[in-house]
């Protein structure tokens, strides 16, 4: 069964590489729009497809459901990418704040249950 094209909106300020290159880059994989074909392609010439989804270079794992594999589903957070090294991160909350720069991913464990906080 053929797979639907994977489909990312444009953003207007540029920040994923559509309004100021013919390179962009999805999960820090350099991939170019392909208007013959009318669906983005890797440089290999493999089409972006669902089923040919390629790991993220940073921290190679595969996204679930759409969320950056590096972040993962974080709560209040409309919106977020960390870069994947090739690119400055955002994250954008549902309240409408966003944020962009260079984000270190820290997993930190959860404090123990006898502290008093």
């Amino acid at each position: 069964m053929a797979q639907n094209p994977v489909k990312y909106p444009v953003v207007p300020d540029g920040s994923l590489g559509f309004a100021t290159s013919r390179t962009v880059y999805l999960f820090g994989n350099p991939i170019e729009w392909n208007s013959s074909r009318g669906l983005f392609e890797y440089l290999d010439g493999t089409p972006v497809l669902s089923d040919t989804l390629r790991p993220c270079v940073k921290c190679n794992e595969l996204p679930v459901d759409g969320c950056d594999p590096c972040l993962g589903k974080l709560p209040g957070v409309e919106s977020a990418c960390c870069g994947h090294g090739v690119k400055k991160g955002y994250v954008i909350f549902k309240n409408g704040i966003k944020l962009k720069g260079t984000f270190k991913v820290k997993e930190e464990p959860l404090p123990l249950k006898d502290k008093w906080w």
